[in-house]
């Protein structure tokens, strides 16, 4: 047994740092594709026959473009005829018209494909779901911690009723896990509380950082249970800075992660050698330097071979006052717009800051 599995993929017709390929693909969104036919790929070239994909195959709630649409169901169908794959997929949260999954309100319901007479090439899972082939549970996205216990249980009793030790099924959940990303409180779950319903292992995908916690399994025949959160498949905003993006192959004994070969988002930092930011988007914060100094350091990083650069430097000519305090339009607009979606209590705050500071930026430069 032997499956592929990613999660996190944020379709999306991307604006910053993107552009249009022949015909008016998004270059990013194809760069994402791109990630999940290597991941298809080398799931065949494995042996593998199927790939999961644990949730957020789209990424704006409710309002998919058929741009984005349109290539990620045909990479999809060429995926699974040329491999000879099943796709397998979970709705995540972003895959969601209202809170709750269902057939009317899921995106990815429109990726569901049958090649001719033969079984689906591209399968939607809006229940929870036992898969004897690989021995995997699937609960879709629950909108409440009621929700994905009551899922959880039922998956749990339809394997004992088919005669399974849940100790021998994978889980794949839609879920946030504790201690994956630096600086999030803890409203999601503890590794020890996923690890208490008894399965083999345990995969999340919804927190875009690939970590693994191995928690000692409560009075389980295997010293510890794998509790891994999955990570995104590819970055895709500044919230992405120091996570691990990429995909898992898993067999019955072990699953390996693969980094994705897409762009990495990364912090300036002058310890880093100039290949670090090589294929990479780089942003540079806290600084204040005269103008030509910040055009300067952009040309610099870009000869570096920065695929894309930002820099939220505050400009000195236009901040110092003579008795030297800071002061200015420059420093007021940046707090106003770090104030006002701080206030707004945004979903995604830190890429709707990062996104309009850009603007700003670009603005000041012009």
């Amino acid at each position: 047994m032997i499956y592929g599995l990613c999660a996190d993929m944020h379709c999306h017709a991307w604006s910053l740092f993107s552009k249009p390929l022949a015909g008016g693909l998004n270059s990013r969104l194809d760069g994402m594709l791109k990630e999940f036919a290597r991941l298809c790929e080398h799931t065949k070239d494995a042996g593998g026959k199927r790939v999961y994909i644990a949730g957020d195959v789209f990424h704006v709630r409710g309002n998919l473009k058929t741009s984005v649409l349109n290539p990620t169901v045909a990479t999809f169908i060429e995926m699974a005829e040329e491999h000879d794959l099943e796709i397998r997929i979970m709705p995540g949260n972003h895959d969601l018209e209202g809170a709750e999954v269902s057939w009317l309100g899921a995106s990815v319901v429109s990726m569901a494909q049958a090649v001719g007479d033969e079984a689906p090439k591209v399968t939607v899972v809006l229940e929870p779901t036992f898969f004897e082939d690989d021995m995997v549970a699937v609960v879709p996205w629950q909108n409440t911690r009621e929700g994905l216990l009551k899922a959880i249980a039922e998956v749990s009793d339809r394997i004992i009723n088919d005669g399974e030790c849940l100790s021998s099924v994978d889980l794949h959940l839609h879920t946030g896990i504790n201690g994956v990303l630096v600086g999030m409180p803890d409203h999601g779950w503890s590794p020890e509380e996923l690890a208490a319903f008894g399965f083999k292992r345990v995969f999340c995908g919804h927190y875009h950082n690939h970590k693994v916690f191995e928690v000692p399994t409560p009075g389980g025949m295997t010293a510890t249970t794998e509790i891994v959160s999955i990570g995104a498949l590819t970055h895709q905003t500044w919230g992405d800075v120091s996570t691990t993006a990429g995909w898992i192959l898993v067999d019955e004994t072990e699953f390996r992660q693969t980094e994705s070969n897409t762009p990495k988002f990364m912090d300036f930092d002058e310890s880093y050698s100039p290949d670090d930011y090589t294929g990479n988007y780089v942003r540079v914060r806290g600084l204040s330097m005269e103008e030509d100094e910040i055009r300067e350091l952009k040309q610099a990083l870009e000869d570096t071979g920065a695929y894309g650069v930002v820099i939220h430097a505050v400009a000195k000519s236009k901040v110092i006052t003579r008795n030297g305090k800071v002061a200015g339009d420059a420093v007021k607009v940046e707090q106003s717009i770090t104030e006002w979606i701080e206030a707004a209590e945004l979903d995604d705050g830190k890429s709707v800051e990062a996104a309009a500071l850009d603007v700003l930026n670009e603005a000041r430069l012009a």
